[in-house]
C-alpha cells in the first residue's frame, strides 16, 4: 500500500489533431511514439504556442509563462503581435537546457 502511494503521475499524453505532421509521422512509424526532438524536427513552419506545448506536453499557458518570464526563445517576427517558435532552436535549446538530453547530445 505504500509503494502505491508514492508513485508519480505519468505524464499526460499530447493531444493529436488530424493533420498534425508528428502524428502522420506517428501513424507512418507503426504507431510507435516519437521523441521530442523527433516531433520537433516534423515541423517545417514556424510552431504556434498550442504545438509548442503538445510536443514538450505543457499547457498552453506554461508556455505562455516562459516566453514572458523570457526562458525559452521565441521567434519574432517585425510587425505581427502573434507568439512563433522556430524549431531548430528549440531543438538547440532544449538539448542545451534539459541534463538528459546534454547527455544524448553530446553522445552523438
Amino acid at each position: 500500500m505504500a509503494a502505491a502511494s508514492m508513485t508519480r503521475p505519468r505524464p499526460r499524453e499530447p493531444r493529436a489533431k488530424p493533420g498534425d505532421t508528428a502524428e502522420m509521422m506517428r501513424q507512418a512509424s507503426g504507431g510507435a511514439p516519437l521523441s521530442i526532438v523527433d516531433r520537433l524536427r516534423a515541423f517545417r513552419r514556424p510552431m504556434s504556442v498550442p504545438e509548442l506545448a503538445d510536443v514538450l506536453g505543457h499547457s498552453d499557458d506554461v508556455i505562455y509563462r516562459m516566453v514572458h518570464a523570457e526562458k525559452i526563445p521565441r521567434l519574432i517576427i517585425p510587425g505581427s503581435e502573434k507568439i512563433c517558435f522556430d524549431p531548430a532552436t528549440i531543438d538547440y535549446w532544449l538539448c542545451h537546457h534539459n541534463p538528459i538530453l546534454k547527455k544524448v547530445a553530446k553522445a552523438r
